[in-house]
């Protein structure tokens, strides 16, 4: 939990106190956008019926709200319409004409007007899109990284058979780069964007599919994901035997094979070809050969394992007319792809693999893994990229594993109701998971529960935690009653195997993305439930109480009561009497007629309370009372508030949900002169109105005695523990961008609205622990460390001021820095200190700790020289001259590496003025800038490197 704290003087600054629970409050949306929308969990919007949003214009219409920059576009991609008459469009970030790899939104509507949309929440970004590496380049660097002995595109074979399989004479597996814009870990919680070359790199010996990601700036393989989808080594197994089944076949002049052309028009489906090839235990898929028959009566057991081909045939057909029969889905990509089984793929090789166009058998030992589950689990692989695309990792990966499992089950069902026992593979002799007992397989059944898996192995737990939805699908299915890892009881109605699936495959299909998490598959599989059934439905209701099953989401009760808001308090501004306004929501899927309840806010130190009995109207399901108290919370006293707003009605079943957000404030009283020194306060007019402080979950920054510059009273801030810091800055990165959890803030907010002249000064030292490059040795040294460990930066407006680092560990000495603000007399100015520090002294070995002091902040109408920007031994430094100018710079930039910057000149109210890219070697660079458009006065030359921030101060004068 983030934990804000307000200090304020001459008026109070209330602050939000996130408590960052996935499924608590509703997050607050940008004004702009919370003027269109709502949102009920990160990134999924409900437009307000009033405002009639086409969704072919939205982004463009709505740009700014979208948090799109100048140099971004939503490109449409892909639309289509369902047959319940919604048409869905989906929407590809891209910067600069660049794509940003999983940054898209999907607009879903109906009659032409825009109702829902769902995506990954993103803000502008600001990047180098010029490589610095040629594809081919980026491409020579990728194979010798892969080091592969053989290659597919190297087999005259294969690059003929895959020119079948696409019916494309130009079809090859030679990778193709594709410049991009794309995160470093798949998270999209901490997106961390990088120009790339990606990549689809397919080798023969090892058989691997991976893709590969190149920075296109520095040459270095950022990531590889491996992207043959399997289902799991196994150990020993049994043959696997399928019974006697009927299936179509191709008859020629002398016999029978296992091909069927256009599959299924016969029976009025849009045919497709099923094609069941024998591989002769090789890897070259050009090698394959048909499987034939003399009579077509297919009992061609034999040492080979040759019979197994049928099951594998058969079960291609059987799960084709699964997916067309339920969804009207024509093959895995739902345009009636052919659909192609290769069986004996290598020597006893222990797998079944999807590898983007065809399935591949392994026999294992002496048992093939060809059950009909795992069959259909690998097509429904193609089904999911064909779609969502979850990206093969972490949370989407699982997501991705868990929809082959669960249609794999299907299609089991489907082909015979006597097959199901919620196993995974189990025809093969060794079940792979369990999906009605996730644990059994040491795979959890709760979200962050017991086996939960957080490593770097299975592409970050593809196969393990996917049972959490497992566990929703068989809940959802089949009903069930228990309490989940978090102590949470829980009883589903069953909705059995029709329902269930209609509602996984429509989420599948229509509102999940690349990078949907499990937040994002409650979310969308409620949404979907909504779409088939009723927002109100036994269905709906079902499926969120699976979700609530296993620890995602609250279940719906009759009655249920919440406060889905707060109204933020603007920071600047305010007076000690501040107004309380809320949301009631309505979570019941009853209809409340209506009736009293009692509302409250209550603060603790002071100790203040206020209730008032207010009558509710009639409700439906989703709906938003607002509420305005009364009576507004009087902050004219000393103390520490910690304001909280409930309901409280009688019938209602469910009080965990009754509470609002924290918000949290500290008031000192008024102080004497427009000096902060954190000591002496008394009644006077000042031009300061307020402080608020804010921590990150390892970070502190509090007013406390013994810390100043004369040992009394003054601000400091430090780190948190070990183990969650980042210290490898990415290229274009803020240390505190990618350390957000380590990051503190004091923040003042100055009513210079009748100043003439304004200084700003402060008194300010350092200290850093020598942990970092003692743990890491030779790969950071103290330089780098100071930069990393312990970073202040100084911001005005948003616009950076000043950024510092500490001299040494333990010697730095206090000093006094002064600004010339007149720029920004006349007007309200906030000013923010940020910290990115790593360890605090009780978690540092060395008893010293990462820390930053503050004392004496001063404000005055008496003009001030100009402090200098940067800290004076930073090595790391952007030097111009001659400063002051008359009208040409020389810039001077020394790069430790080849890479590509932007220079930006910016005025004194922090406005772009010029803005150039710049090619940089390794070494002393140079270049000009010419200023003689550039009217005199005061501005910031402003440039970032691979470890952060450059600034430094010009002076243009022509006197």
């Amino acid at each position: 939990m983030k934990r804000l704290l307000s200090f304020a003087l001459a008026v109070v600054c209330v602050t939000i106190l996130s408590t960052d629970t996935m499924f608590g409050q509703n997050q607050v949306l940008p004004q702009d956008l919370a003027a269109i929308a709502t949102q009920s969990s990160p990134g999924w919007l409900s437009f307000r019926a009033d405002v009639n949003l086409d969704p072919k214009n939205l982004f463009k219409q709505h740009k700014q709200a979208f948090g799109l920059g100048m140099n971004d576009e939503m490109v449409l991609v892909k639309s289509e319409t369902d047959k319940l008459g919604f048409s869905h469009y989906r929407y590809q970030l891209t910067h600069k004409d660049i794509e940003v790899e999983g940054v898209e939104y999907i607009v879903h509507a109906k009659n032409g007007v825009a109702l829902t949309a769902n995506g990954l929440p993103f803000k502008g970004l600001d990047m180098p899109t010029t490589p610095s590496l040629l594809e081919d380049q980026a491409l020579a660097l990728t194979l010798s990284h892969i080091g592969a002995k053989t290659y597919m595109w190297e087999l005259p074979g294969d690059e003929s058979s895959l020119k079948e399989i696409h019916n494309d004479p130009l079809a090859t597996h030679y990778p193709k780069g594709e410049l991009m814009i794309a995160d470093v870990d798949f998270d999209p919680n901490t997106l961390d964007f990088r120009l790339v070359w990606k990549f689809d790199v397919f080798a023969a010996e090892p058989m691997s599919r991976k893709w590969v990601y190149v920075n296109a700036l520095t040459g270095e393989i950022i990531k590889e994901l491996e992207t043959l989808h399997t289902a799991n080594s196994v150990g020993t197994a049994v043959t696997k035997y399928s019974g006697i089944q009927s299936f179509v076949t191709d008859s020629t002049a002398n016999n029978f094979r296992l091909r069927a052309e256009s599959y299924g028009a016969e029976t009025g489906y849009p045919g497709v070809d099923v094609i069941t090839l024998n591989l002769r235990q090789n890897e070259n898929f050009n090698s394959a050969v048909d499987f034939t028959d003399d009579d077509n009566y297919w009992d061609n057991a034999n040492p080979q394992l040759d019979e197994v081909a049928t099951d594998a045939h058969w079960g291609a057909q059987v799960t084709h007319d699964y997916y067309y029969e339920t969804f009207g889905r024509s093959s895995y990509d739902g345009n009636g792809s052919p659909i192609y089984s290769y069986v004996h793929f290598d020597s006893a090789w222990f797998n079944a693999f999807w590898r983007g166009d065809l399935m591949a058998f392994g026999d294992g030992n002496n048992n093939p893994l060809i059950s009909i589950d795992i069959l259909a689990h690998e097509f429904s692989h193609g089904v999911t990229g064909n779609s969502a695309g979850l990206i093969y990792a972490n949370e989407s990966g699982a997501l991705n594993e868990s929809f082959s499992d669960i249609f794999g089950n299907a299609v089991e069902f489907y082909a015979d109701s006597t097959l199901l026992d919620w196993r995974v593979g189990e025809k093969i002799g060794t079940s792979l998971r369990s999906m009605s007992n996730p644990n059994a397989a040491n795979d959890p059944d709760t979200y962050r529960g017991s086996f939960w898996w957080d490593g770097f192995g299975d592409n970050g737990g593809v196969h393990i935690n996917s049972g959490v939805q497992n566990y929703w699908y068989y809940l959802l299915v089949e009903g069930g009653t228990g309490t989940n890892d978090h102590g949470d009881a829980f009883d589903v109605p069953a909705l059995g195997f029709e329902k269930a699936s209609q509602i996984a495959y429509r989420n599948l299909t229509v509102y999940l993305t690349r990078y949907s998490q499990f937040r994002d598959a409650r979310e969308g599989a409620l949404q979907a439930a909504e779409d088939l059934y009723g927002s109100c439905s036994i269905e709906y209701q079902a499926t969120a109480a699976a979700w609530h099953a296993v620890g995602l989401g609250d279940r719906i009760e009759d009655g249920d009561f919440r406060v889905s808001h707060i109204e933020p308090i603007a920071p600047c501004g305010n007076s000690s009497e501040e107004i309380v306004s809320i949301e009631i929501s309505y979570e019941g899927c009853d209809t409340f007629p209506g009736g009293p309840a009692l509302v409250v806010y209550s603060v603790v130190d002071p100790v203040i309370s206020f209730g008032e009995q207010i009558n509710l109207p009639g409700m439906l399901h989703g709906v938003s009372y607002p509420i305005q108290f009364s009576q507004p919370l009087q902050m004219n006293q000393t103390g520490e508030f910690e304001l909280t707003a409930s309901i409280l009605e009688a019938s209602d079943p469910n009080t965990e949900n009754n509470d609002s957000r924290l918000i949290s404030a500290y008031r000192k009283g008024f102080f004497t002169s427009e000096s902060v020194d954190f000591e002496n306060y008394a009644n006077s007019f000042s031009i300061l109105d307020s402080i608020h402080l804010e921590e990150g979950e390892q970070a502190t920054v509090e007013v406390r005695g013994l810390v100043g510059n004369d040992d009394s009273y003054g601000v400091m801030m430090e780190g948190g523990i070990t183990g969650g810091f980042y210290y490898q800055v990415p290229p274009f990165q803020d240390i505190a961008a990618i350390n957000p959890e380590y990051v503190s803030r004091m923040c003042l907010c100055v009513d210079a609205s009748k100043m003439d002249s304004l200084s700003f000064s402060f008194d300010k030292r350092q200290t850093f622990s020598p942990f970092l490059e003692d743990a890491l040795g030779n790969f950071v040294d103290s330089t780098s460390a100071r930069r990393l460990v312990n970073n202040l930066q100084v911001f005005i407006n948003d616009n950076p001021l000043d950024r510092f680092n500490p001299i040494s560990h333990t010697q730095d000495p206090w000093t006094t820095h002064t600004y010339n603000l007149d720029s920004y007399v006349g007007q309200t100015l906030n000013i923010c200190f940020r910290a990115s520090l790593y360890l605090s002294e009780a978690a540092d070995p060395n008893n010293l700790g990462d820390k930053i002091f503050l004392d004496n902040i001063n404000f005055s109408s008496v003009s001030s020289a100009i402090d200098f920007i940067g800290s004076p031994i930073d090595a790391r430094s952007i030097d111009a001259y001659p400063n002051p100018s008359a009208g040409t710079l020389t810039v001077e930039y020394e790069a430790l590496q080849p890479q590509s910057l932007e220079i930006q000149l910016l005025n004194a109210l922090g406005q772009r003025i010029q803005s150039r890219k710049w090619e940089v070697l390794g070494g002393m660079n140079r270049t000009i800038l010419s200023l003689e458009d550039v009217a005199d006065g005061i501005y910031t030359l402003q440039m970032t490197d691979e470890e952060g921030l450059l600034v430094k101060k010009i002076v243009l004068s022509r006197n």
